[in-house]
């Protein structure tokens, strides 16, 4: 396990826990997958869902994976792995202001303003897997980064499996 992985679970878990959700555990067999796929989308100048390795590293596939990217292009203010991973999950988990708790349904027309944010805060998700790369080959492309969620979250599930923020953390 690599220290960006980890720092990947602590931040995941701790905006998670702020609304209720359980915390996740590092999967080998998801981080692999994700080091893969950030290696194919970043040496294949992709940013897309199209990762070729989601079903040779993680059979567990009958319940489906989730995938969230982060790139961070030609940043020059990205000075490690560590810190993009931090970027990417306060980016997703900014999509809470987008996100309306009290009509769930209403989500689903905008999930690509609200998907990162929605398959991070699932309390149904249990294993994580980050995966970062970067291309030296491709500078421009930026630092990859892969985050794989186990199991998928469903829309059908958001209105039990998602909650609004605990006072507590307010």
């Amino acid at each position: 396990m690599y220290y960006y992985q980890q720092a990947g679970l602590i931040h995941h878990d701790y905006l998670s826990a702020r609304h209720g959700s359980p915390p996740l555990t590092l999967d080998p067999d998801l981080n692999e997958m994700g080091r893969k796929c950030a290696y194919y989308y970043a040496t294949n100048n992709l940013y897309d869902h199209t990762c070729p390795y989601h079903i040779k590293y993680y059979p567990k596939k009958e319940k489906g994976i989730g995938e969230c990217l982060w790139r961070t292009g030609n940043n020059k203010v990205i000075t490690s792995y560590h810190d993009a991973e931090v970027r990417a999950v306060r980016r997703f988990y900014q999509e809470i202001e987008e996100h309306n708790f009290n009509d769930v349904e209403g989500n689903i027309p905008k999930f690509l303003k609200v998907g990162h944010f929605a398959q991070m805060l699932w309390s149904g998700v249990k294993n994580l897997g980050v995966g970062v790369y970067y291309s030296k080959s491709n500078p421009e492309f930026g630092v990859m980064i892969v985050y794989h969620y186990y199991p998928i979250f469903g829309f059908g599930d958001v209105e039990k499996m998602i909650f609004p923020e605990i006072k507590r953390f307010i």
